[in-house]
């Protein structure tokens, strides 16, 4: 068994002095707890019912793959879409009768 010497002791400069030690000032007072009414009520707090099961969440199969996304070359280019010159103008539109 290992002897303890003075050296080995706390000596009264490394203990707490009042000044250090809570109050009563320091300490919650009654109207500073919950009350009853505060906290949460058997029929507020989630059940193992109201949780998500396994079955409802995603599985690896319900996620995109990356062959499912659109590339690149899936997306129109300037090239393909529609230009002012396409497009008809007031001249091209029927005459009324």
């Amino acid at each position: 068994m290992t002897e303890l010497t003075p050296a080995d002791m706390a000596s009264p400069d490394d203990m707490a002095s009042p000044d250090d030690m809570a109050s009563p000032d320091d300490m919650a007072s009654p109207d500073d707890m919950a009350s009853p009414d505060d906290t949460a009520s058997p029929d507020a707090t989630a059940t193992p019912d109201d949780m998500a099961s396994p079955d409802d969440m995603a599985s690896p199969d319900d996620m995109a793959s990356p062959d499912d996304m659109a590339s690149p070359d899936d997306m129109a280019s300037p090239d393909d879409m529609a230009s002012p010159d396409d497009m008809a103008s007031p001249d091209d539109a029927a005459a009324p009768e």
